[in-house]
């Protein structure tokens, strides 16, 4: 509250020719007091055609995988250059696609495998980078003119890091969530008869079939809402490996 106030105050006396830009995901979160003074300009989503068309061109993609990417990146071009450039992506979704095959023909102690062997993955992309950052950081301290100095850069350091692999992890776990629901959801499309073409998965269809199989209409649409419920608690801070092992367990008994 005194954060909103201050803001409140600021935005009524603007300092000189001043323009704020406040940007929210749902500006019925924000205090009305704040909303009232607004002018609501809402930003449209990019249409699929137009990512894909700059992924092809930008990231020399085949026209599937950029497909694919611009779809899961809904709309957001941040997110789909994110998604073309993280070499791991594709490899996470393999693993995705690997567990999904296993989930309802096996037992307790190899659901919660499943789950770890995602994590497993995961920690071995965010060790990479942590070796990457500490190199970096050894190249600044080395740089420092003085042990004062050092300190100072490599505390700063430290914290940046830190932030950069809490983002970095929670984004990896997003996009395996985001794997998850447009197989589920390319599974259902493929159940109902819908034209491969429709599929956000486009270059797996052979594999998105034989999940369609195994899971049918019913199914798919109830692992829909299981993903979105893990998504939930992601975003509430209950652990990725909880939110996974809770997903799984949920997955098989859909």
């Amino acid at each position: 509250r005194p954060a909103a106030n201050s803001l409140l105050k600021i935005i009524e006396e603007p300092p000189g020719p001043v323009v704020f830009i406040l940007i929210a995901a749902n500006h019925e979160t924000l205090p009305l007091t704040i909303v009232s003074r607004c002018r609501l300009v809402t930003f449209q989503r990019l249409r699929l055609a137009e990512i894909k068309n700059f992924l092809i061109a930008e990231f020399a993609l085949e026209p599937d995988s950029a497909k694919t990417i611009a779809f899961l990146s809904r709309g957001i071009m941040a997110k789909a250059i994110d998604l073309a450039a993280d070499n791991n992506f594709f490899k996470r979704r393999e693993r995705v696609i690997e567990a999904i095959s296993e989930i309802k023909d096996t037992g307790p102690g190899r659901l919660s495998l499943l789950a770890e062997n995602l994590i497993q993955h995961i920690n071995r992309e965010l060790a990479r980078v942590k070796e990457r950052q500490q190199k970096y950081l050894d190249k600044l301290v080395e740089q420092s003119t003085n042990k004062t100095h050092a300190g100072r850069i490599k505390k700063q350091q430290s914290k940046k890091d830190k932030r950069e692999l809490a983002r970095l992890e929670r984004s990896a776990f997003d996009d395996i969530l985001t794997n998850l629901n447009s197989i589920y959801r390319d599974a259902v499309l493929l159940a109902v008869g819908g034209d491969d073409n429709l599929t956000a998965n486009i270059d797996i269809v052979p594999e998105l079939k034989k999940i369609a199989t195994a899971t049918g209409i019913a199914n798919g649409l109830a692992a829909g809402s299981h993903v979105r419920k893990a998504r939930e608690m992601l975003y509430s801070n209950v652990s990725p490996e909880l939110a996974l092992e809770y997903l799984f367990f949920s997955l098989q008994e859909a």
